[in-house]
């Protein structure tokens, strides 16, 4: 299994045969993790370990990184990149996980990765490892509002009202969670008919 040393295995979805992996070192997992983000339909640059683990490295000081890994047999199929803090909220500390690549750095489309045609099995797995780690906020910001990910999480946890998390497929402690959404920025974009050569051409000079 690679990346043992780095990782421990917190969960396993016995319908679906996954493991999953709560990853504490990026290293290992690079080769698989790039391989990962070519070929995920959500798969993007922001995603990739070639902007992630340089970012890390810049951005990571003072907190832990607490991805989850999905593998069926000793494959990944599936990426969840997390890292975990300890921030004040109304006077209070408390443990946030979000996305690497949260901030203000200008990452969009964070979201889950998955080898095509696993996707829906990959969010619920890592939907149930999330609740095997420790945390006050699961604050994923730069999710995009219509990707599958954002439509499991508002179906599964009604928007400000407690759900019980086991219920709503988190494994662990069955806490109740309240889900906050709200749109916080707007990410211009061109839809393109064709390839981008056809979108050039068509330009008016």
């Amino acid at each position: 299994m690679k990346g043992t040393a780095a990782a421990s295995v917190v969960a396993a979805e016995p319908q679906s045969g996954l493991r999953a992996e709560v990853v504490s070192d990026l290293g290992p997992l690079e080769a698989e993790w790039g391989v990962l983000c070519d070929e995920a339909r959500a798969g993007n640059v922001f995603l990739s370990p070639e902007w992630l683990v340089p970012w890390w490295k810049h951005f990571g000081s003072g907190r832990e990184i607490c991805a989850i890994a999905l593998r069926d047999g000793d494959r990944m199929i599936g990426f969840l990149p997390l890292f975990r803090e300890k921030v004040r909220a109304g006077g209070l500390a408390i443990t946030r996980i979000a996305f690497l690549g949260d901030g203000a750095t200008g990452c969009d489309y964070l979201d889950v990765l998955a080898t095509p045609g696993r996707e829906v099995e990959v969010r619920e797995a890592a939907l149930s490892a999330l609740g095997q780690i420790e945390w006050d906020l699961c604050d994923l910001d730069g999710l995009w509002r219509e990707s599958p990910t954002a439509l499991l999480l508002a179906q599964r946890f009604p928007s400000v009202r407690p759900v019980a998390a086991n219920a709503a497929g988190l494994a662990g402690a069955d806490t109740a969670v309240v889900r906050d959404a709200r749109l916080r920025f707007v990410c211009p974009h061109i839809p393109l008919d064709g390839t981008w050569q056809e979108f050039l051409a068509g330009l008016g000079r």
